[in-house]
């Protein structure tokens, strides 16, 4: 069938799309895994691609997604309404499956900024809980390039609500794709 009459595929809280997100996350980083080879690509194209493979986004979905999240166009990938997290206790408390993103200042601006306006999708990453992610090119925040586990350390730290590395200050957020409010649920 071509892709333009394809159906959407519409949420059903029968089906648990983030555990299914997760558990491709886990498998991809598994030594010589085929689609961990197939997620080594820019972080958020990464995550994207990580939820299609494992059926929790569609197909439809994740060309969209691709299409219009870009490093100056956060909001296509954690729209308003998105999950804020702000301390070390939030971070470890995101439900397993949820995108998450850090949002930094444009490298024009102070690295420390605290102002919203202007702020780039700088990484993305698939939340495994217990303060567990997943992603590809994790050295914006100190870890590996290829698709690996990340868990904060003493590196890292919390001051006004935003995560600290090596001199740079990202405003966390999260997207729960099990979301039943239609806006914020990336099931197209």
């Amino acid at each position: 069938m071509p892709a333009a009459f394809r159906k959407p595929v519409f949420f059903n809280p029968a089906k648990p799309r983030a555990k299914r997100m997760v558990d491709m996350a886990v498998k991809a980083m598994q030594r010589g895994s085929s689609e961990g080879t197939k997620l080594a690509t820019t972080c958020w194209t990464a995550v994207i691609k990580c939820a299609e493979m494992s059926g929790a986004i569609s197909q439809r979905a994740a060309a969209l997604l691709n299409a219009n999240v870009q490093s100056n166009n956060p909001a296509a990938f954690v729209p308003d309404g998105s999950e804020v997290i702000e301390s070390q206790a939030a971070w470890d408390a995101i439900a397993p499956g949820c995108f998450v993103a850090l949002l930094g200042p444009s490298y024009h601006s102070n690295p420390m900024s605290q102002d919203d306006e202007g702020r780039v999708l700088s990484h993305a990453m698939v939340s495994l809980g217990n303060g567990q992610m997943a992603g590809s090119n994790n050295g914006v925040i100190g870890f590996a390039g290829n698709w690996s586990m990340v868990e904060l350390d003493e590196r890292h730290t919390w001051q006004n609500g935003f995560l600290v590395y090596e001199g740079r200050a990202y405003r966390v957020l999260v997207r729960d794709i099990e979301s039943q409010d239609k806006p914020s649920c990336i099931i197209m």
